[in-house]
């Protein structure tokens, strides 16, 4: 008032304090590489499983996020760790298949509400793993994929299922080189290389993940600026292919406009810019980003809530 600072506020949110939530973080190292989130009471809880993009990280703060609001998280590893692949090349369902048999023998889950959540090639696996298994409740792809792609190196699939790999999407050999000129051993926007995969008709159809095979209800999050892969037009051909095949489940598709492929980090934290950086252009921009991600994980949490039940916290 006047020029004079009238009161000041601060406000502290921390996404990895999870003790004062009484929840537990148990590491596990063995065939299985997995941080567990379990809420120390004896009640069974629905359970989310992370599963990250290309870098194939930890996703801490998220996974302690979606603690704080009542789930148990198991925030699962898939390559690059001692007794994995090496690299996203040939990772195997049965791994993920594995995970989701361990959690249902847990005291702490309720094994009738397991939910798949995963962003980029994470959500690929998801998507993947939920057309070939029947053992989980809701699935929820961010920035996802509706077909399954080759490994970074382009030369071999991702996934394999049942010791054969699966078959991929292949962009255009020239868009390909470009792309790896121009990278230099740096992310640059690939986003030309995967939209010339879509002009090879016979490939993607071999390469889609079968939709109309998944068992439970799919949210799907997509960013319509994406310039690390097309995640909007997919997301668009997953629900088209629900509908082609009649889907049985709910299938809803929030896209948004100036978005790009960063934008569902957690909400109410400052981000970093992505949108147009000589490391990572991965669209959308500085402004819209935040607010979208605001609104991107009100939607997750009430598909959640929907899917798996209401949560009371202080149970």
């Amino acid at each position: 008032g006047d020029g004079d600072r009238l009161t000041r506020t601060i406000l502290r949110k921390s996404y990895e304090n999870i003790e004062n939530h009484n929840i537990t973080k148990k590491e596990i190292r063995n065939k299985m590489v997995a941080n567990f989130y379990l809420h120390e009471t004896h009640n069974q809880r629905p359970t989310v499983v992370l599963l990250a993009g290309s870098g194939g990280n930890f996703q801490h703060r998220k996974a302690g996020y979606l603690a704080s609001k009542g789930y148990n998280v198991l925030d699962l590893k898939y390559f690059g760790e001692k007794n994995l692949p090496e690299s996203l090349e040939n990772v195997p369902l049965e791994y993920l298949h594995t995970a989701i048999n361990w959690l249902k023998n847990q005291a702490t889950v309720d094994a009738s509400k397991i939910a798949l959540m995963g962003r980029s090639k994470g959500a690929e696996y998801a998507l993947l793993y939920a057309s070939k298994y029947n053992d989980i409740n809701a699935l929820v792809s961010e920035v996802g994929s509706s077909v399954t792609w080759s490994s970074k190196r382009y030369f071999k699939s991702s996934w394999k299922y049942e010791d054969k790999s699966i078959p991929r999407a292949k962009g255009g050999l020239i868009e390909a080189i470009r792309y790896l000129k121009s990278s230099k051993g740096k992310a640059q926007s690939q986003l030309p290389y995967m939209l010339s995969a879509f002009e090879k008709t016979k490939r993607i159809e071999k390469s889609s993940i079968k939709i109309e095979n998944i068992k439970c209800p799919i949210l799907l999050i997509s960013g319509e600026d994406d310039l690390q892969w097309p995640s909007t037009m997919m997301s668009n051909r997953i629900k088209v292919r629900a509908e082609k095949y009649k889907f049985k489940y709910e299938i809803k598709h929030y896209s948004y406009e100036n978005e790009g492929h960063q934008f569902d980090e957690l909400p109410f934290i400052p981000q970093i810019d992505f949108s147009n950086t000589s490391t990572c252009k991965s669209g959308g921009n500085f402004q819209g980003n935040p607010l979208d991600s605001i609104d991107s994980w009100d939607r997750i949490f009430v598909f959640l809530n929907k899917q798996l039940g209401s949560l009371e916290l202080n149970k």
